[in-house]
């Protein structure tokens, strides 16, 4: 059972950055692991991180959905928190997975304004939207949670939850029931109010709501947080996990100070370095569904494949069928940035082929690589190492690669019931 556990941990952990290329959306950990309503146990408990996670995947249709996750640094020494619980909150700050801050709901929300990301929490929209002015027209930007089933939902400001499949009546309980909307009559309004309005014909039939169509549903950080993501920062105290010179890491957004940057950490002002390197965040799609997001970044390629050795590469065998792990190589294929362009290069026995699209919506045209020959890669195009193993921008959806309407896999697969009723009474 305490491999159990751990696993479940490590789990969650692989979902866990503060790399702002990287991240999906921000959330105040601490906030989440006293939310006793998630599962009606103890009063802190970190496992709810996974059920966030995981409720973060559904709305996004995303198996490797990341979250940026920022806690106060009270929370490290919480005397709820079991033994366990403590070290790997101490690890995932040691390794800079997670934020540790005096006032995590402020930065949490400087985060969101700087870099565009939508805020995960326990107050809605219009609460939010109440005391933060640039949040108030973007109700996708505030995603709140709720128990569900057993786990958890998000729900954004129009009332959506993304990716989820919503039961309406004679459904799992603890599922929410949409408000039914009258269907006004095509004389009564215009063409534009009716596309707005939302038509059930059939109220005992599951409501699939879709994603918004890209390029909407991408953050835009503001004019200061580009600025400050154009920029690399370091921060002088010893061994800093978030701008410190060993991190592996791509880097997070500073902490304003009276208009200063400093380290959310220590507190302690931050030295401009020079540009940052070009990093392109990328996202594996297995028949359709996203399973896994990793970063491209300058002088450090990743290698792709059925199971390659090379360091920070990214294996995909667990994901093949019997036929398609015959076909990808070990090591398959090599993604790089070359004068601050993305380049596929192909390393394979069996070659590679690329999608290439001008536009979303295009239909694509192809372009196939054999072994040892490039192709730098346009931002909406895809490469396909076998028939529904794609690799493509995971800041952009082209159409056509991602329509998988099968739910995310849970982080919290190896926490079954009986840990789950463990962790939740006595860790």
């Amino acid at each position: 059972m305490r491999f159990e556990v751990s696993h479940a941990m490590d789990t969650i952990e692989r979902r866990l950055t503060t790399d702002v290329v990287m991240a999906q959306a921000v959330v105040d950990i601490g906030e989440i692991v006293r939310c006793t309503d998630l599962d009606d146990g103890r009063s802190v408990n970190l496992i709810r991180v996974g059920m966030v996670v995981d409720a973060f995947g559904r709305y996004l249709r995303d198996g490797g959905a990341m979250i940026y996750p920022v806690a106060s640094r009270q929370l490290l020494s919480e005397a709820a928190l079991t033994a366990k619980e403590r070290m790997v909150l101490g690890r995932w700050t040691d390794e800079g997975l997670i934020e540790t801050v005096r006032d995590a709901a402020a930065r949490v929300l400087e985060i969101a304004e700087l870099t565009g990301l939508p805020v995960i929490g326990l107050r809605d929209h219009a609460e939010v939207a109440k005391e933060c002015e640039w949040l108030r027209d973007a109700p996708l930007r505030v995603l709140a949670v709720s128990p569900r089933g057993g786990g958890a939902l998000l729900t954004d400001g129009t009332g959506g939850t993304g990716g989820v499949v919503l039961s309406r009546r004679g459904g799992e309980a603890g599922d929410p029931v949409p408000k039914m909307t009258p269907v006004p009559k095509a004389e009564e309004v215009g063409e534009e109010d009716r596309r707005q309005v939302r038509i059930w014909p059939d109220p005992t039939e599951p409501v699939y709501e879709p994603l918004p169509e890209p390029p909407d549903y991408l953050p835009a950080s503001s004019p200061t947080g580009t600025a400050l993501i154009a920029r690399a920062w370091r921060c002088d105290e010893f061994g800093c996990p978030s701008f410190g010179a060993d991190r592996s890491l791509g880097q997070p957004v500073p902490r304003l100070r009276d208009g200063k940057p400093v380290c959310p950490r220590h507190d302690e002002p931050l030295r401009d370095i020079g540009t940052r390197r070009p990093a392109v965040p990328m996202t594996l799609i297995v028949d359709g569904l996203r399973r896994r997001h990793f970063v491209v970044m300058a002088d450090r390629p990743v290698f792709v494949g059925r199971a390659p050795e090379e360091p920070d590469s990214v294996g995909v065998n667990e994901w093949l069928h019997e036929a398609a792990s015959r076909w990808i190589s070990r090591t398959h294929l090599k993604l790089e940035i070359r004068d601050d362009r993305l380049v596929a290069t192909d390393v394979s026995t069996n070659g590679t082929l690329v999608w290439v699209r001008a536009n979303p919506g295009d239909r694509p045209d192809t372009f196939r690589l054999t072994r040892g020959k490039s192709y730098p890669l346009g931002e909406w195009d895809s490469v396909e190492m076998y028939t529904g193993i794609e690799l493509c921008r995971a800041d952009r959806r082209p159409r056509g690669v991602d329509e998988s309407r099968d739910e995310p896999p849970s982080v919290l697969t190896d926490a079954p019931t009986s840990v789950m009723r463990q962790l939740s009474s006595n860790g």
